[in-house]
C-alpha cells in the first residue's frame, strides 16, 4: 500500500510494483501480439488499480510500446532483442505519439526525423507545440526506450509519419539532445510523472527506423496501421473499469455494515445498509457489473477476431470504452456519495479511483471524440453492427428504430452555415 507514502517518494514506488507485476504474468510477445486471454486477464486485474501508477506506466509499457515493437521485429533481430530486455523489464518502454499542439488531430503532428548523407537520422522538435506529451519519460532507475512518431524527412520531402526507436535515458542521465520537463502533477489521482519530451539534434542510427522509407499510399490508412496499438489500448482502457467498480462497490457494502446510526421509533442502533437510500445504490452498481463483465467479454471476442475489418473491430473497442468506462465513473460518485465524508479521502480509494478513471477515459481516445466519429461512420454505412443474437428483441428493435431516426434527421437537417471568428492574430472557421 502506497497511499500513505508522501507524493515524491512514491514516484519511485511503481517500478517495485511493475518488477512483481511482470513476475506474475509473464507476458510475451505473442500474447501482447495476438491480445490473448493472459493479456486481458493482466487488463482486468485489480492490482493494475490498487496502484494505477503502476498499472498506467505496464500498459504503455505492455500494449503501446511492447505492441509496437512486436509488430516490426518479425524480420528485425536487433528490434526483437530490444523487445526481450523489455518483456523482461530490463528496459522499460514509452510511447511517444500525441504533441504539445497536436492530441487528437496528431496526423499534423511536426517532430521530423530527417535523413542525413550518412545513411542515419536526425530526430528534431521544431517548435514548443511539437513537445511529446505527456508519456512519463523521466529517468526512473531504469533504462528506457521510446517508440517515437516522426515525420520522416529523405531529400526534403515528407514521407509521411514513421515509427523510431530511440533511446530516452539510461535509468539517471537523459540521453545526448533529450530534454525533459516534468509537468505538475494530476490532481487527486495516483503521482506519475507526466512529462514534455523535446529532441534537439538527436542522431539515431539507420536501424532506430521501425519501418521503410517508403512513402504511405493511403497516408490516413496507413497512420492507423502504425498506430494500431492505440485501438487495442482503447479496449484495454475500458475493461480496466470492471475493478475499479468490483472494489468501489465492496467498500461501500462493508462500510453501509459498519456503519450505525440509532433508530428514533426504537431507539436502538442499525446499520445504513438497511435504509433503501444506502443499498438501492449498492445493489445497482452490483447489476451493473454483472452486465458489464458479460458486455467485456463480448467485446474482446469481437476484437479478437481478426475475420472483421479493422475499421468495425475498431469501433467495437469504442463502444466497449465508452460504455465500461461511462458506467464506471457514474458509479464510483454514487457509491463515494453514500460514504458521506470518508468517501473523498484518499486511503479510501473512491475519489481516487474515479480521478484514475477520468485519466483513463482519456488516454487512448476521448470518449465523446470516440462517440461522435462512430456515431457518424454508423449513420453513414461506412461501418455496420454484427447481427445481434436476437433481432427480434426489445432492444435490438430499438437500436434500429434510433439509427433510422437519426438517418432521418440528418438527411433532413440543411448544412450549417460557417461562422468565422476573427483573432488576435488570425482567421479560423468554426462550424
Amino acid at each position: 500500500r502506497t497511499n500513505t507514502t508522501p507524493r515524491t517518494g512514491r514516484v519511485v514506488c511503481p517500478r517495485n510494483t511493475i518488477k512483481s507485476i511482470i513476475a506474475l504474468y509473464k507476458l510475451e510477445a505473442e500474447d501482447i501480439l495476438l491480445t490473448t486471454p493472459r493479456y486481458w486477464e493482466f487488463h482486468t486485474d485489480p492490482i493494475s488499480v490498487m496502484d494505477c501508477s503502476a498499472g498506467t506506466l505496464l500498459t504503455i509499457h505492455y500494449n503501446l510500446c511492447c505492441g509496437t515493437f512486436a509488430r516490426c521485429s518479425a524480420s528485425r533481430s536487433e528490434l526483437a532483442k530490444i523487445l526481450e530486455k523489455m518483456l523482461s523489464f530490463q528496459m522499460m518502454g514509452q510511447f511517444c505519439l500525441t504533441e504539445l499542439g497536436h492530441g487528437l488531430d496528431v496526423m499534423n503532428l511536426e517532430t521530423t526525423a530527417t535523413l542525413l548523407p550518412d545513411g542515419s537520422f536526425l530526430l528534431n522538435t521544431p517548435v514548443m507545440r511539437a513537445a511529446k506529451y505527456m508519456p512519463p519519460t523521466a529517468p526512473c532507475g531504469i533504462p528506457c526506450i521510446a517508440v517515437v512518431f516522426a515525420r520522416l524527412i529523405v531529400h526534403r520531402e515528407d514521407r509521411s509519419i514513421k515509427p523510431f526507436a530511440v533511446p530516452l535515458h539510461d535509468g539517471y542521465t537523459m540521453a545526448k539532445g533529450v530534454t525533459v520537463k516534468v509537468l505538475s502533477p494530476r490532481g487527486a489521482s495516483r503521482p506519475l510523472e507526466h512529462s514534455l519530451t523535446y529532441f534537439t539534434n538527436v542522431r539515431l542510427h539507420l536501424e532506430a527506423l521501425m519501418d521503410t522509407m517508403d512513402k504511405l499510399e493511403n497516408v490516413r490508412q496507413g497512420f492507423f496501421q502504425q498506430i494500431s496499438r492505440v485501438v487495442a489500448g482503447t479496449l484495454s482502457m475500458g475493461v480496466s473499469a470492471l475493478a475499479p467498480m468490483k472494489i468501489g462497490c465492496f467498500i461501500t457494502a462493508r462500510y453501509s455494515q459498519r456503519r450505525m446510526v440509532t433508530d428514533a421509533s426504537t431507539g436502538k442502533l442499525r446499520p445504513i445498509i438497511s435504509f433503501r437510500t444506502q443499498h438501492a445504490p449498492i445493489l445497482t452498481v452490483l447489476a451493473h457489473i454483472y452486465v458489464m463483465e458479460a458486455f467485456s467479454k463480448k467485446c474482446i471476442t469481437l476484437f479478437s477476431d481478426n475475420s472483421i475489418d479493422f475499421g468495425l473491430r475498431h469501433c467495437i473497442t469504442a463502444v466497449g470504452k465508452i460504455g465500461l468506462l461511462g458506467h464506471c465513473q457514474e458509479s464510483l460518485i454514487s457509491l463515494s456519495e453514500r460514504c458521506g465524508a470518508q468517501g473523498l479521502f484518499e486511503v479510501n480509494q473512491l475519489s481516487v479511483l474515479h480521478a484514475d478513471m477520468r485519466g483513463a477515459s482519456i488516454a487512448e481516445g476521448d470518449l465523446l471524440v470516440l462517440a461522435i466519429r462512430f456515431a457518424m461512420e454508423l449513420l453513414i454505412g461506412r461501418i455496420e453492427f454484427p447481427e445481434p443474437n436476437d433481432p427480434s428483441g426489445f432492444l435490438a428493435q430499438r437500436e434500429l428504430s434510433m439509427i433510422d431516426e437519426l438517418r432521418q434527421l440528418s438527411t433532413d437537417t440543411p448544412p450549417m452555415t460557417p461562422i468565422r471568428y476573427i483573432g488576435t492574430q488570425q482567421s479560423a472557421l468554426a462550424y
